[in-house]
């Protein structure tokens, strides 16, 4: 499944959606490349803000199912959306995943919100994304074996120097080579959002790698699912469930 970032989050930003960014996308537009297949999202847990994310997800074709036998697209009524605290969805631009609360955050979207750094893609689409120092407290929730240790050097070197610029009021230099990774990170952004491109700067009309997935939408988005598990065998999370990928 192709994906294209700047189509959803422009649907959502239409919508007057209240999220933040979150996961490897995150990481991507604001950081470096890695590779990723979907989009997270951290919304805010308002009937009136379920509402809005609703009427985003049905605008790009979204569908979900408790299991691939059920899979469907999502109903008009919001309320499906308070069952789970997460969704990972399959929509007409690509893999998404809705969260109603983070593990490591718990209770606290107003908070990140109002340090979530402001971000747009290469085409100029805005979002805020989920700040550093609260993606390294993500990551710092999760099982040893779950957690990303390349991100969470990145964050943790990227928060002590905004906390020392902060601090004594001294211009932070940018490191030897950054230039460099700055560039990269550019170039990913702009194959991530351009139209013709799925989210790894691929070619749409390209022919598949032999090591891309060959398993259906609802499928990999199952396999999404199990993977926020820390058992992996969960197919359906309950309401309690607090994850993050």
């Amino acid at each position: 499944m192709t994906m294209n970032v700047d189509k959803i989050l422009e649907t959502l930003n239409a919508e007057g959606v209240s999220f933040i960014l979150i996961g490897g996308m995150n990481f991507l537009l604001r950081h470096f490349p890695e590779l990723t297949f979907d989009l997270d999202m951290w919304v805010q847990d308002t009937p009136e803000n379920l509402s809005r994310v609703n009427r985003a997800l049905q605008s790009l074709g979204a569908s979900w199912g408790p299991t691939e036998a059920t899979w469907a697209p999502i109903p008009s009524d919001s309320r499906w959306l308070q069952h789970q605290i997460m969704f990972c969805l399959t929509t007409e631009q690509g893999a998404l995943d809705i969260y109603r609360d983070v593990r490591g955050l718990e209770g606290r979207y107003q908070e990140c919100l109002d340090r979530a750094a402001k971000a747009a893609t290469a085409a100029g689409c805005a979002f805020l994304g989920l700040s550093d120092t609260d993606m390294l407290r993500c990551q710092e929730a999760l099982p040893a074996q779950e957690q990303k240790l390349q991100r969470m050097a990145n964050y943790d070197k990227r928060s002590r120097m905004l906390g020392r610029k902060a601090n004594h009021g001294q211009r932070v230099t940018q490191e030897p080579g950054r230039a460099k990774e700055e560039s990269r990170l550019r170039s990913a952004s702009a194959m991530a959002s351009h139209p013709a491109n799925d989210h790894l700067g691929r070619s749409k009309h390209a022919p598949p790698s032999p090591t891309q997935p060959s398993a259906t939408p609802q499928a990999m988005a199952a396999i999404r699912r199990d993977g926020y598990s820390s058992s992996r065998s969960a197919r359906i999370l309950s309401p309690e469930t607090k994850l993050l990928g």
